[in-house]
């Protein structure tokens, strides 16, 4: 009940800051991840859609 409850209330609250705080985070995993490979396909300086870093970000994992 209390998962539930607390899932409802952070989709019903969810702010721009919120999706800031997610854009954030993606970028810094997409940062770490053209550390980790030492190819082009993850360049931080680049700027890409979330749709893209996420998929490129899960095809290495």
């Amino acid at each position: 009940m209390i998962k539930v409850h607390t899932t409802r209330i952070l989709n019903i609250h969810i702010s721009g800051t919120h999706i800031q705080i997610f854009k954030n985070l993606l970028k810094a995993a997409y940062a770490e991840m053209s550390v980790l490979h030492e190819n082009n396909r993850f360049s931080p300086n680049e700027e890409k859609d979330i749709s893209t870093m996420i998929r490129d970000i899960r095809s290495h994992l």
